[in-house]
């Protein structure tokens, strides 16, 4: 399953307003299934047009990266730090939903309520 996608943006030298808008277009479909757009190497023009435009606030300056290494590394850590809250709702649900087992008596009847006064 994809859970990221980086954008290389080296080659883009410019955005107008009908690229801005598949941006967020873009963005809001990838969240809706679960996939983090990451950016890399955004240059200075670009990054001032998203800016304007409230697309960094809305996908966060987390998914901004100055190369593609950093954009790869925070996929990297990002997913961990995701699959460890994930393992961590898991096992906390399991808790919360283990029941004890019952409590039977032995089938020799040493466990009987007589045997109590004995001690």
């Amino acid at each position: 399953r994809i859970r990221y996608l980086i954008i290389e943006m080296t080659a883009v030298i410019s955005v107008d307003s009908a690229a801005v808008h598949c941006l967020f277009r873009l963005h809001r479909e990838l969240r809706e299934r679960g996939v983090v757009l990451v950016f890399a190497t955004v240059g200075n023009r670009v990054d001032r047009t998203l800016r304007r435009a409230g697309f960094v606030d809305e996908v966060g300056q987390r998914c901004f990266h100055p190369t593609v290494l950093t954009a790869v590394n925070f996929c990297l850590e990002d997913s961990r730090r995701r699959d460890n809250e994930l393992l961590s709702q898991v096992e906390m649900h399991a808790q919360q939903t283990r029941t004890p087992p019952p409590c039977t008596p032995p089938a020799d009847g040493t466990g009987d309520m007589g045997d109590i006064g004995d001690m």
